[in-house]
């Protein structure tokens, strides 16, 4: 038998037709990508979601457990009162998240500290500091812009109590947060209702600063993420209490982890804070005030352990336009606990 060759060639792809086809699927990349990446920032949200919930579990059981919620820091070791003088060795510095360790599965970290002596010097069982220690409650997937900076051998938290208008402590007052200073709130003592009375909220590990021409405070959304990179950024300790306003802590003879009164303590280049926020600076706005990387506005934990998303865009006049001693708009409403603002609407 003989074989006949063929002349037929195989047709290969033009450099034209190539092109389309590389054009195309590049448009169905760039169509699928965003779908893709808002999936992957809803599944972050949730995550962020259900470690709000757990907090506000938390605070829960531990206000079951000693009949109210932690106070936002145990400061010193008390002999005459917040206001005493105070004494060399006798400061503590603990934040409230170190007292509800045991409610958030980490009770073998909370075993390991000794709350009868200074925060800053103690060691873990693994010899690490206990202030180097993070809690995987307190981290927000969605808040990964920290990267891998110097963050002065202290752990870190997404979450902040709130503190209420400003930094100065005024138990019961109209402008108190769940976590005033120098205060131990109970549920009893919310008047202005659990559900509508953040206890909770996320602050980004970066923090935020204010575009040029908006107001650093009294002003919701609108900033920026704090410029100069990680080493600019603004974040809250998980288990240390830092020393941040001098005026307040002076006044108050707060001490600062290292012993000292005067001065600040929150380190530089990142700057460490104590893990609360202020309401006077809004939300995603200014380094003090509450903030997340989700878009469009950040989670919070209520006082009767729901979670609700509040857009940056919520309602916030400003400063005392309804007088002093009430919170302002409803930004201010649920940011305190006995403004006397019972009918506040979140849908």
């Amino acid at each position: 038998m003989v074989r006949r060759c063929s002349n037929r060639r195989t047709r290969a792809f033009t450099l034209v037709e190539l092109l389309v086809v590389i054009a195309i699927i590049g448009i169905l990349v760039a169509l699928l990508l965003p779908a893709v990446q808002a999936a992957r920032e809803a599944a972050r949200r949730m995550a962020c979601g259900n470690n709000l919930h757990q907090i506000g579990i938390a605070l829960h059981n531990y206000h079951d457990t000693y009949k109210a919620f932690p106070p936002a820091a145990i400061w010193k070791k008390e002999k005459n009162g917040p206001g005493s003088a105070f004494a060399s060795g006798s400061q503590r510095n603990f934040t409230w998240i170190a007292l509800v360790l045991p409610f958030v599965e980490a009770r073998t970290l909370h075993d390991q500290i000794n709350f009868n002596l200074p925060l800053l010097p103690q060691r873990g069982s693994d010899g690490d500091p206990i202030v180097s220690k993070t809690i995987p409650t307190f981290l927000c997937p969605s808040a990964t812009d920290f990267g891998g900076v110097n963050r002065h051998g202290l752990g870190h938290s997404n979450y902040a109590g709130a503190e209420g208008y400003d930094w100065w402590d005024r138990r019961n007052h109209p402008l108190s947060g769940v976590f005033n200073l120098n205060t131990a709130v109970k549920i009893r003592d919310i008047t202005d209702g659990t559900s509508t009375t953040i206890a909770v909220m996320e602050c980004s590990t970066q923090a935020y600063q204010p575009k040029p021409g908006v107001a650093g405070h009294l002003h919701n959304g609108g900033g920026i993420p704090r410029t100069g990179g990680s080493n600019n950024a603004v974040f809250r300790c998980a288990l240390l209490a830092c020393n941040t306003n001098n005026d307040v802590h002076q006044n108050r003879r707060l001490p600062r982890p290292d012993g000292n009164v005067a001065g600040f303590w929150w380190r530089g280049s990142p700057f460490a804070m104590q893990p609360t926020y202020l309401h006077c600076f809004g939300m995603n706005n200014n380094w003090p005030g509450a903030s997340s990387r989700h878009p469009g506005g950040a989670q919070a934990a209520f006082a009767d352990a729901s979670v609700r998303f509040l857009s940056e865009t919520i309602d916030y006049p400003g400063e005392n336009i309804d007088g002093w001693g009430q919170g302002s708009g409803v930004w201010g409403a649920i940011n305190t606990f006995t403004g006397g603002e019972t009918n506040i609407s979140l849908d």
